[in-house]
């Protein structure tokens, strides 16, 4: 998973929350380099729901911060 849309140029970070609010991902960069391939500390992660907060960088210059849930399913 990873943040995609229309205007972004950059993400500034993007990381995935467990349901306990434990950070399992944190990274920053292009937004193909900054996915999430469902493993943490080399374990991959239950089906569940998970939460996300996203901030990137905009063409036009903005800065934009969302936050939303997920299901990672198999």
């Amino acid at each position: 998973i990873y943040p995609d849309g229309w205007g972004i140029d950059n993400v500034v970070s993007f990381q995935i929350f467990d349901r306990q609010g434990s950070l399992l991902w944190n990274a920053s960069g292009p937004k193909q380099e900054v996915a999430w391939d469902g493993f943490f500390n080399g374990q991959l992660q239950p089906v569940g729901t998970y939460t996300y907060r996203v901030v990137v960088n905009t063409l036009i210059g903005t800065e934009l911060i969302k936050t939303g849930k997920f299901e990672l399913i198999r």
